[in-house]
């Protein structure tokens, strides 16, 4: 599900300004829903036969995999780097920003990003033999050989870049929809710490004080960034000590994405049915079915996360997702039973509800987890 709506939403910013051979198909929006139907549908086609094909060899889709990964950090990797090299001067700081802190940490960013990029090429086991090579290097090469082609025989020509209706006056292609209509809206990557700095906003955690904390010169949650940087790198050492553990915790942070999305999508087609307000975006009478079945879909594939991967069991290759999610779930009821239900109202709103916030809180217009402008998310991607 992720997948299809990242890269829809690429797919569609790109065709838009007409970088493929049939952009004027991969654009069209279907006026009633407001979506570039046939784009989503592209998509979910090849997100579909890339799933298929482990099941005719996992050699190759864990190349695919390597891929993704690869992709994500290039796609990091070359706006930090730029950020520190020929836009050093020109770059200008957005409200959000790491101070004189920034040019520092992007080149550790940028160097760190180089050299784990390099590793998704390695193969993961040793001898090498044709089952368990990593063919990542051979993808992405023919990728590029086939862009570099596509490049001098015709794009060189046409092809001049994105538009932005804010500051080119140059006619966009047919079929373009303006920033009001576009479905590229921004989404925060610091997941882990804007969802954190929120919970500690409203007083959730026993240390909450400490989490919300605004440094005010560049109004960032400092002790709570560099908390959840403590936590991952931990996390992300636990697998020199144990595959067996490091695999639960990745299978962890699955089942939380497919529960974070079963919860709306579950209340959506249930209790929320009648008084749900439907946005500029959305996907009309067929809301409720697709909801019913993208339901019916994370509940089976949520419980699927708990099986072992392999047969028979042993203590080695064990799934221990079910034990860690049972831990926290009773630690949260504890915590609930003992303490929270008698002061935890819920998330606050300044603009619907009067009551006082906590100590710490950071109003909309100094939070570090703003909107951007959909022409600002559009001339990114």
């Amino acid at each position: 599900m992720s997948c299809i709506t990242v890269t829809s939403r690429i797919g569609f910013a790109m065709a838009r300004d007409g970088v493929f051979p049939l952009s004027k198909y991969l654009r069209w929006i279907y006026k009633r829903t407001k979506t570039p139907l046939a784009n989503i549908f592209f998509v979910f086609v090849v997100d579909s036969l890339l799933l298929l094909l482990q099941l005719a060899s996992a050699t190759a889709f864990n190349s695919i995999l390597a891929i993704a990964t690869f992709g994500f950090q290039v796609s990091y990797l070359m706006p930090i780097f730029l950020r520190c090299t020929v836009a050093r001067k020109t770059f200008v700081l957005g409200e959000f920003n790491l101070g004189r802190f920034g040019v520092p940490i992007a080149i550790i960013a940028s160097i760190w990003l180089t050299v784990t990029s390099i590793i998704m090429f390695f193969p993961s086991e040793y001898p090498v033999t044709k089952d368990n090579m990593n063919y990542t290097v051979v993808i992405v090469g023919g990728v590029l050989v086939l862009a570099a082609t596509y490049w001098f025989i015709s794009a060189r020509h046409w092809f001049v870049g994105p538009k932005r209706v804010d500051a080119d006056p140059t006619p966009l292609p047919p079929g373009h929809v303006a920033s009001e209509d576009n479905m590229t809206k921004d989404v925060s990557s610091e997941v882990a710490t804007s969802r954190l700095f929120a919970m500690a906003r409203d007083g959730v955690f026993p240390l909450s004080k400490y989490l919300r904390w605004i440094y005010k010169r560049t109004k960032t949650p400092l002790a709570n960034i560099f908390f959840v940087f403590f936590v991952d790198s931990l996390l992300l050492l636990l697998q020199l000590a144990s595959a067996t553990a490091f695999n639960s915790i990745l299978a962890i942070a699955t089942f939380g994405f497919q529960v974070s999305y079963l919860m709306p999508i579950f209340l959506r087609c249930t209790v929320a049915r009648k008084t749900f307000v439907l946005g500029e975006f959305n996907l009309g009478r067929f809301g409720v079915p697709i909801a019913v079945i993208a339901s019916i879909w994370l509940t089976i594939t949520s419980i699927i996360m708990f099986f072992p991967s392999e047969y028979p069991v042993t203590k080695d290759n064990m799934n221990y997702t079910v034990v860690i999610v049972g831990g926290v779930l009773l630690l949260a009821a504890t915590y609930w039973f003992i303490s929270a239900r008698h002061w935890f109202v819920g998330p606050k709103r300044t603009d619907a509800d009067p009551t006082p916030l906590p100590p710490g809180h950071v109003a909309s217009e100094d939070n570090t987890t703003k909107d951007m402008s959909s022409e600002v998310a559009t001339s990114r991607v």
